[in-house]
């Protein structure tokens, strides 16, 4: 998993925070995350479904808090299969579109290099970065820090979903990057300026094994609070489990 982190202004991102919810910010800044993962033996309620266990996703998140909790929002995730942006939609209220992916690595005694390539309108934007192979603790891992992820539905209604991991994830120092990504064509003309803005953090992180509960509305223009209640204080239901290499 490879993260890239900007400080922005978080007056960017009021359209985009649920209602109920806030923009999660230091020293007056809030962030913005360019994440590129590869899922591995995914599960959904405890099934493999066939064709969909291993695929690559690449997201535009920012980040939020509720309760006391850090969480993640999304502008737009990037997947290779029509089907996952389909079921994923319907499930989560967030906003994924489906462009060819790949993804490859390649590890030596010393070094790992990791690639992520996609396509749009026959364009190639492509990730790649170099990290050596010591795994250290950095100040801000995003991964251990957040808990939960926000969607928001075509009414203007707000969900939260929990996730858990198996353990702490730890980064590989990171060696060098390139970066070739047009955020404006791919994530929308506002986020254009982030080509050019230079990232505080980059992070590559270990293996891990992350379980995603079903998600339950946190307000409910319809029915105010008290759907919300009952369903935030209910036993919440494993959705997804998915290990991320």
């Amino acid at each position: 998993m490879v993260v890239l982190t900007w400080e922005i202004e978080p007056e960017l991102l009021i359209e985009h925070v649920p209602h109920k919810i806030g923009i999660y910010t230091q020293n007056d800044k809030a962030y913005i995350s360019l994440v590129a993962y590869q899922y591995e033996n995914t599960k959904v309620k405890g099934v493999k479904m066939p064709f969909h266990v291993s695929f690559t996703e690449i997201d535009l998140r920012y980040y939020v808090k509720h309760q006391e909790q850090l969480g993640v929002g999304f502008i737009q995730h990037i997947v290779p299969r029509y089907c996952i942006s389909l079921w994923a939609k319907r499930i989560f209220n967030e906003n994924y579109i489906t462009l060819p992916m790949d993804y490859s690595f390649q590890n030596t005694e010393t070094s790992k290099v990791i690639h992520y390539k996609l396509w749009k309108d026959k364009r190639l934007f492509s990730i790649d970065v170099l990290a050596n192979q010591d795994l250290v603790h950095t100040d801000w891992n995003e991964m251990n820090l957040v808990q939960f992820g926000i969607g928001m539905d075509k009414y203007g209604n707000t969900t939260k979903f929990q996730f858990e991991k198996n353990e702490n994830f730890r980064s590989y120092t990171v060696i060098d990057y390139a970066l070739n990504i047009d955020f404006a064509f791919l994530f929308g003309r506002k986020w254009g300026f982030l080509k050019d803005l230079q990232p505080v953090q980059i992070t590559v992180l270990n293996d891990n094994k992350i379980r995603i509960f079903q998600p339950y509305y946190v307000y409910d223009k319809t029915f105010n609070t008290l759907a919300a209640r009952i369903q935030e204080e209910s036993i919440q239901e494993e959705l997804i489990t998915k290990e991320l290499p």
